[in-house]
């Protein structure tokens, strides 16, 4: 991920560049099964499934996983300009945009708990 915010086009060395790799695709394989942990426990426990700050969890959980399945799949599609390569871009920054969304919603949502309980 610091290579993506990488705004300043820092060369990196061999190593460093495949220790950020290996960071990367590690820490997305290792939070997937955190997700499907949250979206299992809506399906188990349903009196939660009713709350609007669960739906906006599972939403979150939703892009979150769809992000990192993208960040996992993206060696697949490398070559830069090719189509694979558009595609995963645009749908990496639409479930970026997303996330951003849900976690504004579930901000919202805490407000108005605090401020009318």
């Amino acid at each position: 991920f610091a290579i993506l915010m990488d705004f300043d086009s820092t060369s990196l060395s061999a190593s460093e560049t495949t220790a950020a790799r290996v960071v990367t695709y590690t820490g997305s394989a290792l939070s997937l099964p955190g997700i499907f942990i949250v979206l299992l426990t809506a399906v188990v426990f349903r009196k939660y499934r009713r709350q609007a700050s669960w739906q906006v969890t599972a939403q979150f959980a939703i892009s979150l996983g769809s992000t990192n399945i993208l960040i996992i799949l993206s060696p697949l599609a490398a070559d830069p300009g090719s189509t694979g390569c558009t595609v995963i871009a645009i749908l990496l920054h639409f479930f970026g945009l997303s996330m951003f969304f849900w976690m504004g919603a579930q901000a919202a949502l805490f407000g108005m708990k605090i401020i009318f309980p």
